[in-house]
């Protein structure tokens, strides 16, 4: 019985486990919106995240012309249970909110910051 328990304990580790493979920046492929891509018209927004409540954020390209509305660039969704708990490992009560922010640093790169 140790025998198999030792077995066990051995298949745990990840003494064996191939290093992190890293890549120099131009072996790296980054997606970009498309030169005919409409500008943000919000770039900065903020919204309260409830817990015990789905919260969601979207933000939306310029509609194109003759359109009545934009194509997406960003969804951020909070769900009802995802405020548990806040960084310094207190609890979130059922109803506190939480205000997260969102900066698009940069679009053509698509850079976005949350706070």
């Amino acid at each position: 019985m140790w025998a198999v328990v030792a077995l066990g304990i051995a298949s745990c580790g990840d003494g064996t486990a191939p290093a992190p493979a890293f890549r120099a920046a131009d072996q790296l492929h980054f997606v970009r919106p498309a030169a005919t891509a409409q500008a943000l018209p919000d770039t900065a927004v903020s919204f309260w995240a409830k817990r015990g409540e789905d919260r969601e954020l979207r933000l939306y390209y310029a509609a194109q012309p003759g359109s009545t509305s934009g194509e997406e660039f960003l969804r951020f969704s909070v769900p009802a249970a995802a405020l548990a708990q806040r960084p310094d490992g207190s609890t979130v009560a059922v109803g506190d909110s939480l205000l997260i922010s969102v900066h698009v640093v940069d679009p053509v790169r698509l850079i976005v910051e949350f706070q």
